[in-house]
């Protein structure tokens, strides 16, 4: 493909990508690919798996590969001897009894391994929840900013109005002077609306990791109210957050992992029973 088809036909889809539409699952998911946060949140999730196991891995037995080479030279009466001795080994060791240290330190590993995945979902959510507010706080600006317009546009119209009926002598001067104070108030306002409409888009732009120097998307208004919650008693409504959010499920592991540490340093106390098994074999 020649150079300008190729720059053409990009031309042609960042102007299409740049007319798109933003949706509010769009952005919700912009927000889960970039924000640093949520990332993070999703980082630290992979990383407590990994150390539980790791501490699963120590109910398992270690196997140790060495091998080694030994050259000797031997030099006397101009006769030159060199030996080359190449010795491999496979060892093996298992940890078979430990007073039951293993299983502790895995159960505080999967509770912690829990408690990070509860406080990445609250990470997140919170991310999803700044972005969808910061959506329909762009939409909101918006509409104030159009109302704002309006009303710059009807103080013009006004002044117009009273510089023409005080022209003919059918208003006084001080109708004008009040028409063009109420014009400046007006503009004033707009300029206000119109800088909490950036500050709005730089925040939702911050949220879905997206350029500040490129422009968003037309924003899609939603088509409705959402619809209202089913009526619960507070026995339901408590069940449900124990089961729902994430900062309840985190503070109820946390207490177990304090728990178990205890009997961690309650085992660590006492006369330790260990016993291993170990091998080696040269092959």
């Amino acid at each position: 493909m020649k150079p300008s088809v190729f720059a053409c036909l990009l031309c042609i889809a960042l102007i299409g990508y740049s007319q798109e539409q933003l949706s509010l699952d769009d952005a919700l998911r912009l927000a889960l690919q970039n924000n640093g946060v949520a990332r993070a949140a999703l980082a630290d999730t992979d990383a407590a798996q990994a150390r539980l196991n790791a501490a699963r891995a120590n109910l398992f037995p270690s196997i140790d590969l060495s091998s080694s080479t030994t050259r000797t030279r031997i030099e006397g009466g101009g006769v030159n001897t060199d030996t080359t001795q190449r010795q491999n080994g496979l060892g093996l060791e298992w940890l078979l009894l430990d007073n039951g240290q293993r299983e502790l330190r895995i159960r505080q590993s999967s509770r912690s391994a829990e408690a990070t995945r509860q406080s990445s979902r609250e990470a997140i959510r919170r991310v999803l929840f700044q972005t969808a507010r910061a959506y329909y706080e762009v939409l909101r600006r918006k509409e104030l900013l159009q109302v704002a317009d309006t009303a710059v546009r009807r103080a013009e119209t006004l002044l117009e109005v009273a510089k023409a009926q005080a022209e003919v002598g059918t208003a006084p001067q001080k109708d004008v002077l009040q028409a063009e104070a109420d014009l400046a108030n007006a503009r004033v306002q707009q300029i206000q609306a119109r800088n909490a409409l950036r500050l709005a888009e730089a925040d939702l732009k911050r949220l879905i990791g997206w350029d500040q120097r490129r422009d968003l998307p037309a924003l899609q208004a939603p088509e409705g109210a959402p619809p209202a919650p089913p009526e619960l008693s507070v026995e339901q409504l408590w069940q449900r957050a124990r089961q729902q959010r994430p900062d309840l499920r985190n503070a109820e592991l946390s207490l177990q992992v304090s728990k178990i540490g205890l009997d961690v340093a309650r085992a660590n106390s006492l006369l330790r029973l260990q016993i291993t098994a170990r091998g080696f074999r040269e092959v």
